[in-house]
């Protein structure tokens, strides 16, 4: 993935699908590790609330998504919160405290006909 230019831009969806925990997180300290040395930047979406961690990630380095009612979104990082650093961001998150939890939005097959 990474190559001689170091000034590139990488961006992956998913990017913990299909690696074990234990990969991905050698990985991400490795991208950190390659990151001091170059002008790379890496920009991933995940579903995986398990990976925010303040050891493998700093704080304006996490960033949420949200929608609302109209379907907009908005972008905000986790700095914005001002977290201790031996704070379990994946369980806050779940508990909703940074926001951006889906909804699921019940469609009635009624109204639709």
């Amino acid at each position: 993935m990474l190559n001689k230019n170091k000034n590139s831009v990488y961006v992956i969806d998913e990017m913990e699908r299909s690696l074990h925990p234990n990969l991905f997180n050698r990985f991400i300290e490795l991208l950190n590790e390659y990151q001091k040395q170059s002008n790379i930047q890496v920009i991933f979406t995940t579903h995986e609330s398990s990976i925010m961690k303040q050891d493998l990630f700093r704080r304006n380095q996490i960033w949420f998504i949200e929608r609302n009612k109209n379907n907009d979104s908005r972008i905000y990082s986790l700095d914005t919160f001002n977290e201790r650093f031996d704070k379990k961001i994946s369980k806050a998150y779940l508990e909703g405290r940074y926001g951006a939890i889906p909804q699921f939005k019940t469609l009635y097959i009624n109204e639709l006909e």
